[in-house]
């Protein structure tokens, strides 16, 4: 069994980020009560930190969630964490068994991992999809992994699917992804 988390510089940016809003405002706080006489600005200060700190927090953790777990049979995601009201899941919770793939290809778009139209989502993201027995078509955002990890990914489901009998026209990942840039 191997498990992938996120490991590229988007995730460390992004989590940087938070660490340091999280810090900010925790440093607001502690120096509102030193330095600030006036109560209106000690209750702003308070106020935005009060929603920072979890809302960065839960950006951590929401990152720190996601991970591709390839066990001997299948492959499977979690769903993401439900974000505010205005954003949708990106990832929705995914199992496939390597014995029910029957053809594999990676694109970008900027749908969910059902399909559905993301509206604040701008940037195209990376899938690897799975056309199972019966014609279901199942998705795994790449998204937040490097460049490498995908690669990695992807070579281990070829490899793995082939093993439980099936054929794929592609041989590598270098070769799947190259007419998606």
């Amino acid at each position: 069994m191997k498990k992938y988390y996120p490991a590229s510089p988007i995730v460390f940016f992004v989590d940087g980020l938070c660490v340091f809003v999280i810090v900010g405002a925790i440093c607001a706080v502690v120096g509102t009560f030193i330095e600030k006489d006036e109560p209106w600005e000690i209750c702003c200060i308070l106020i935005v930190a009060i929603i920072m700190i979890p809302l960065m927090g839960s950006g951590i953790a929401s990152l720190a969630w996601k991970r591709i777990l390839l066990t001997p049979e299948n492959i499977s995601v979690r769903n993401d964490f439900q974000q505010p009201v205005f954003i949708s899941r990106v990832q929705h919770a995914v199992t496939v068994s390597y014995s029910e793939v029957t053809k594999l290809w990676y694109t970008k778009t900027t749908t969910d991992s059902n399909g559905n139209p993301l509206k604040w989502v701008f940037i195209e993201m990376p899938y690897l999809i799975f056309e199972c027995k019966g014609g279901v078509q199942k998705a795994i955002n790449l998204h937040y992994f490097s460049k490498r990890q995908r690669k990695k990914i992807i070579n281990e489901v070829i490899c793995r699917v082939k093993q439980a009998g099936n054929s794929l026209k592609v041989s590598s990942a270098e070769e799947l992804m190259k007419n998606c840039s």
